[in-house]
């Protein structure tokens, strides 16, 4: 005889997936967007957009987020609250990294 799933061990089911493949959309999300910014300060250094100072600097700001995200990490949970956060540093690293690389300075 075939089991039958009941309607509400499926829906604990689709709700569980949906879950994983949220946390897991919003893990590669951040670390994308990491990546992202990396290459355009490793780009800016390359074609003189930015200064080593200014690349070093923005690359603090990078390293700080990375330990920033690992302690939130930590305990095997990102919250809402501390995705917010996290976000909210990369969007004010995205505009400090597109204000170096386009402001006058003499390289």
């Amino acid at each position: 005889m075939k089991a039958l799933i009941s309607a509400p061990k499926t829906a604990s089911l689709i709700l569980t997936l949906a879950l994983i493949v949220a946390a897991t959309q919003t893990y590669a999300g951040i670390n994308d967007r990491q990546a992202k910014q990396q290459a355009r300060i490793n780009h800016g250094i390359a074609n003189g957009e930015l200064t080593h100072r200014e690349a070093a600097r923005m690359q603090r700001q990078q390293n700080k987020i990375d330990r920033k995200e690992q302690a939130y990490r930590s305990d095997g949970v990102l919250t809402k609250r501390e995705r917010i956060d996290l976000q909210t540093d990369l969007n004010q690293t995205s505009k400090r990294i597109y204000r170096q690389k386009h402001d006058a300075q003499s390289r």
